[in-house]
């Protein structure tokens, strides 16, 4: 697991504009292809209470739902944004925003044999020389 592993809140309104509390880890990536979940601990840590050894006391934990990291090759394409993460970046929220691969699409239909795909290949270097 690689990337930030610490949030603070984000106060905002989700997309059914209902107010929330939002902790957001964009950068967080796993490097290793698998099934994962993740566990998320709420604490409050005080600036005066930072010190090297002390503890916190845990006011809550959950569980994500459980998640696929894909190799190169496996690679399905980039889903689209969930209509939450665009509402949370329209008022500020320091997230990205994917409208999705082609990719991905693609790899769900698979209707084409390996000849059709090697033709229309072939179609488009020769558009491309012209």
């Amino acid at each position: 697991l690689m990337g930030t592993l610490v949030a603070s809140p984000f106060m905002g309104l989700d997309e059914k504009d209902e107010e929330g509390c939002f902790f957001c880890f964009p950068d967080l990536s796993c490097r290793t292809h698998g099934s994962y979940r993740l566990r998320f601990v709420f604490t409050r840590l005080a600036l005066g209470e930072l010190q090297p050894g002390a503890t916190t006391s845990i006011i809550t934990s959950t569980m994500s739902d459980v998640f696929t990291v894909f190799t190169a090759k496996d690679f399905p394409g980039m889903r689209a944004s969930t209509p939450l993460t665009v509402a949370l970046k329209r008022q500020g929220c320091a997230i990205s925003v994917k409208k999705g691969s082609e990719k991905s699409n693609a790899n769900s239909r698979k209707a084409d044999s390996d000849d059709e795909y090697l033709a229309r290949q072939g179609t488009m270097a020769k558009r491309r020389r012209r």
